[in-house]
């Protein structure tokens, strides 16, 4: 192709130059065409084939560029491979678009930490269609102060860490701009995410390198909001290691139609106050060793339509209030409670779900709980308690229109004298179980039930 044959696009190798599988001045030139196809609304175009990166690029306002699904460009330097700003500026740059192409940061053998994009300070962000390769202790993408980032169809594959001390590193980070989080430019205001989509997008395990411990999320302080609109659907994290989703601090974060399987499934922490309002729906969620969905000082909530199996809790919530449990949840908990609600919550409901399996308990509620409504559930099978409230001050329970299948367990409803104001009435159980209602709830009704 001929310099005066290009039209709104112009192709790396042709027009400046570049060349493949050769640590020379690959990132130069790619540089120089961004520097000059930007501002002028042309599209910088990668073609297929190898190239050695021996500097990071930087995303001018306005880019699209388009790497062929063929290219590999693969780092020789010690940063990350792509940023939306100058090192050690104050802003990021806008309208950014990229679209495929395979980075290899090969942390594996050059040992130095660096994302592969990093994103901060700026607004209209996408990268679609990429595959981020063989990250060294940091991660795929850090988005930091970002408003409207789309992050779509990404495969992030790699994780190297030999300190060991990375358990919370995430292929995603979704965080606010602050220097320690995000050290590369940017004035370190704070500022917080927003409106950030993360569609489609899978981590796991490369040919030479491990897999991602985090798939999404950030480590930063739960008491302190980062991302406001937090998206999330269609991803698959079934080969992360420690937690699925850590959701620090987001408010606004919806979880749809996602695939998990890990130590812990789904979790999201605020700071009791703020009201973070999330909801996760239609996933498919396994928690090897914790919950599947861990919920922890938030406020405002719904779970809907998920399949959830926890080893621990399918759900546990702690220090939170106005979460709805709905819609035909399935749920297990292989060693514990299926429910868990604990430590101060209030106003909680569970409504039309089915408990598959609980290893404890199918709802266990303690510890100054005000305001429960469990409706329509089905318990099919329970090692203890069907219902079981119990600890320092339960006040006003009411449990309606479940059914119990469970014929071996203990009781269908155990509550203790620290539990009053309690309506437990149009339930149905088997007629075999000697024992269904144990109960020294105060100011409390009982009655009204039915056997089959």
């Amino acid at each position: 192709m001929q310099k005066n044959a290009v039209g709104k696009w112009r192709d790396v190798v042709a027009y400046y130059g570049v060349q493949k599988r050769v640590v020379g001045n690959a990132s130069a030139l790619i540089q120089q065409a961004i520097d000059e196809c930007a501002p002028l609304d042309i599209t910088v175009v990668i073609p297929e084939g190898e190239y050695y990166m021996e500097k990071y690029l930087v995303a001018r306002k306005g880019l699209k560029l388009i790497v062929n699904k063929n290219a590999t460009l693969y780092r020789y330097h010690n940063d990350a491979m792509l940023m939306n700003g100058d090192r050690g500026g104050a802003l990021g740059n806008d309208d950014i678009f990229i679209d495929g192409g395979t980075w290899d940061l090969r942390g594996h053998l050059l040992g130095y930490d660096g994302s592969g994009f990093a994103f901060g300070y700026a607004k209209n962000i996408t990268l679609r269609n990429a595959t981020v390769l063989n990250v060294n202790y940091s991660h795929g993408i850090e988005i930091a102060g970002v408003v409207n980032g789309y992050i779509e169809y990404c495969t992030f594959n790699g994780f190297i860490d030999t300190t060991g001390t990375r358990g919370y590193a995430e292929s995603i980070q979704v965080e606010s701009g602050i220097p320690g989080g995000f050290p590369y430019f940017g004035n370190g205001d704070n500022v917080n995410c927003k409106d950030i989509y993360i569609t489609g997008c899978t981590a796991g395990a490369s040919e030479v390198a491990g897999t991602w411990n985090v798939g999404i999320g950030t480590h930063s302080s739960p008491t302190v909001t980062v991302a406001q609109g937090v998206y999330i659907k269609d991803c698959d994290y079934r080969k992360v290691k420690t937690t699925g989703i850590v959701a620090n601090g987001y408010t606004g974060l919806q979880v749809e139609r996602t695939k998990i399987e890990a130590a812990n499934g789904i979790y999201i922490y605020h700071d009791q106050a703020t009201k973070t309002n999330f909801v996760i729906r239609d996933c498919d969620i396994k928690a090897i060793n914790g919950a599947a969905v861990m919920v922890n000082g938030v406020s405002v909530g719904t779970i809907e339509r998920n399949t959830l199996n926890g080893y621990a809790n399918a759900i546990s919530i702690v220090k939170s209030k106005e979460i709805d449990i709905i819609n035909k949840n399935d749920l297990t908990a292989q060693t514990n409670d299926a429910i868990t609600i604990t430590d101060t919550c209030s106003d909680i409901s569970v409504h039309r779900n089915i408990i598959r399996k609980a290893g404890r308990h199918g709802i266990n509620s303690y510890q100054n709980i005000t305001h429960l409504n469990f409706y329509g559930n089905e318990i099919i099978d329970v090692t203890q308690n069907a219902f079981n409230l119990q600890g320092a001050s339960v006040v006003g329970v009411i449990i309606e229109a479940n059914k119990i299948k469970d014929t071996t367990l203990n009781f269908v409803l155990s509550a203790s004298s620290a539990i009053s104001a309690m309506i437990f009435t149009k339930n149905y159980y088997p007629a075999s179980i000697s024992t269904p209602i144990s109960s020294t709830a105060l100011n409390s009704d009982t009655t009204g039930n039915k056997t089959f």
